[in-house]
């Protein structure tokens, strides 16, 4: 997350060097209705056994019918990642707000 400009201030004041925010590159399947819109937008994020086939073309049709853009965000190809159901799932609230 990016430092807040009051944090920043304050490490140029003291001559610290804030740490750098890692950034992870990651796959998106973006559907939208057809029109100009705008349109209210839904970003769908995926479970611990990672995108499935009703995750990419179910909820994308379905909310795209009710009028709303839609965002899949798949958190684990890039990571190598295939499965966590049965172990640590990474925090992916950053995820979502990238997306």
């Amino acid at each position: 997350v990016k430092p807040s400009p009051y944090l920043e201030r304050k490490a140029r004041e003291q001559g610290v060097s804030l740490p750098q925010a890692q950034t992870t590159h990651l796959l998106g399947y973006l559907s939208r209705p057809e029109g100009d819109g705008p349109f209210p937008a839904v970003v769908v994020m995926h479970g611990c056994g990672g995108i499935r086939p009703n995750t990419k073309t179910y909820w994308p049709q379905r909310l795209t019918s009710w009028g709303y853009v839609v965002l899949v965000v798949d958190s684990f190809t890039t990571r190598n990642i295939d499965n966590t159901c049965e172990r640590y799932l990474p925090d992916r609230v950053f995820d979502a707000y990238g997306a």
